[in-house]
């Protein structure tokens, strides 16, 4: 199930690699600067390219299987949002060109793979207390920050209860296999209403801990360990920008 593979790619893993050991702040800069690249870039050879430097960059720091894991995850997606897009394109255009529809799919799965990509590397190599730190070394109010971070730590969670319950319906006789789309969509619906239940409940419980352990009543919040950018750091996104750059330009 694609929930099995989403919690397993966005679950943190305290490692010793290249990636886990930088700056988170250096992590998220490059996030950004990536995303806007590629989102800017109108060829598929460049955004190719550059989805070619992640892989890269996750086989360096050992992330393969996870991003392979994110892949299948988020394959269903991708699919639909082809069917949506050819669905919108014919309405607005009331004709379907096959080589502009083709290029418009080649670019749009390329940016969202290579998107999904970077911003698993900084999830998956980045503790929710470094993102917190870096959030607020940025001058973001921790107020405000935290709840950037509890999206971050809950998220594998939720999908790993959908995927117990999605275990736990098909012991009961569930057949979410047999079937077609709209049938099978209709399935959804015993393991989708449990596991917002269970986020709600989840929800209702943190808010109640953040309450009686006075959240919010220090404007300030200070951190047991610092982060500082060093060497590597600027080493990192140097090499890394600069390819990227390169790619662009060069191309």
């Amino acid at each position: 199930m694609f929930a099995k593979n989403l919690s397993k790619a966005f679950l943190y893993e305290r490692r010793r690699t290249i990636l886990h050991e930088l700056d988170p702040r250096t992590k998220i800069i490059y996030v950004l600067a990536t995303t806007i690249l590629v989102f800017l870039a109108r060829d598929p050879h460049i955004i190719a390219l550059i989805l070619f430097v992640q892989i890269v960059i996750t086989w360096i720091a050992k992330l393969t299987e996870k991003i392979v894991s994110l892949v299948k995850g988020m394959a269903p997606l991708l699919l639909v949002l082809i069917i949506f897009n050819t669905i919108l394109y014919y309405i607005t255009t009331l004709q379907l060109d096959i080589d502009l529809l083709l290029n418009n799919f080649i670019l749009m799965i390329l940016r969202v793979i290579t998107t999904l990509i970077v911003f698993t590397i900084l999830i998956i190599t980045t503790s929710p207390q470094e993102i917190m730190q870096a959030l607020v070394k940025f001058k973001i109010n921790y107020i405000y920050a935290y709840p950037l971070v509890i999206v971050y730590r809950f998220v594998p969670i939720i999908f790993t209860e959908m995927n117990e319950i999605y275990d736990a319906q098909r012991s009961r006789g569930l057949e979410l296999e047999k079937g077609n789309i709209i049938q099978r969509a209709g399935k959804l619906v015993p393991i989708i209403i449990p596991t917002i239940i269970c986020a709600l409940f989840r929800a209702k419980d943190l808010a109640e801990a953040m309450e009686s352990r006075g959240f919010g009543s220090n404007p300030k919040r200070t951190f047991y360990k610092t982060i500082k950018i060093g060497k590597r750091d600027i080493i990192f996104l140097v090499l890394s920008l600069t390819s990227q750059a390169l790619i662009v330009i060069l191309k």
